[in-house]
């Protein structure tokens, strides 16, 4: 995955980041919500992947 584009993540990145997580994750919490990733995304200081759920590709 050496193609991966590593950036700050936006409020229109809010659908792919539910679906990735939804995908990868084992379990959720009861912030992992439209909501809940926009309060994240307005006080992270680091930046989130850009790849949305549809460009990764399982064992990759």
């Amino acid at each position: 995955m050496s193609d991966l584009d590593i950036r700050r993540a936006t409020l229109a990145d809010i659908p792919s980041v539910l679906e990735f997580w939804r995908l990868a994750a084992e379990g959720t919490s009861i912030s992992d919500d439209h909501d809940g990733v926009a309060r994240l995304i307005a006080r992270a200081p680091r930046p989130c992947s850009s790849r949305s759920a549809s460009e990764v590709s399982p064992g990759a």
